[in-house]
């Protein structure tokens, strides 16, 4: 069927007026309204979507696919982990956080401490940041080590006494952060002044390109 004969019969089948087939065409227009403006609004609506909704929406995506990406991976572990799972972990990372130290400065900070503690018990601390380091942690280790050495003399050259140097070491233990005596050397003289080395080491933790976003 020719286009022009197929909109020529649809006009007047939604044009048509029962009863008046002669009816003039403001009268046919007016039977029509009803019919032809939702039809105009459907296709102007649908004309929006595609030609300026659509393309915008693609663009806004392509603009934004590293946060979209980011959401599916959050989505991703909410599905493998619960919420209290992950109330769990967050609780055991700040208290892994808070047995460590983040960089050279607080271990200078822990070091003051640990000095102004071997004051309190009679006993001069010369503590050290070293410069030999562990082996390299793996590429995914979660914990590295940082080194200090030192030296525990009695103050003012007075003769100490070795339970006091044990309750020393006991606090260098039950520091609020996590410190390994990796050597301890004690020398006594004949007048029974002791002389002590040590090295000790503070966990860190390493920080990976995920863990730093």
């Amino acid at each position: 069927m020719p286009p022009l004969k197929f909109i020529r019969q649809g006009w007047r089948l939604v044009t048509d007026v029962p009863g008046w087939p002669n009816a003039p065409v403001l009268v046919r227009l007016r039977r029509a309204l009803p019919i032809v403006l939702p039809c105009a609004g459907l296709i102007l609506l649908v004309a929006w979507k595609y030609a300026v909704f659509a393309p915008h929406r693609q663009s806004a995506q392509e603009r934004h696919q590293p946060v979209i990406a980011l959401l599916d991976e959050i989505g991703a572990l909410r599905l493998d982990c619960s919420d209290q799972q992950a109330q769990e972990l967050a609780a055991r990372a700040k208290s892994v956080a808070q047995l460590t130290v983040a960089d050279a400065g607080e271990l200078g900070r822990v070091l003051q401490q640990l000095r102004q503690a071997a004051r309190t018990k009679g006993w001069d601390a010369n503590l050290q940041s070293s410069e030999s380091i562990d082996e390299p942690p793996a590429p995914d280790a979660a914990i590295a080590f940082m080194q200090a050495r030192g030296r525990l003399t009695p103050s003012n050259g007075e003769k100490s006494s070795f339970s006091s140097l044990l309750d020393l070491l006991e606090e260098f233990s039950t520091n609020e952060k996590r410190i390994d005596l990796t050597k301890l050397v004690v020398r006594a003289d004949e007048q029974g002044r002791h002389d002590v080395e040590l090295n000790i080491r503070l966990a860190r933790l390493v920080t990976h390109e995920k863990t730093a976003q």
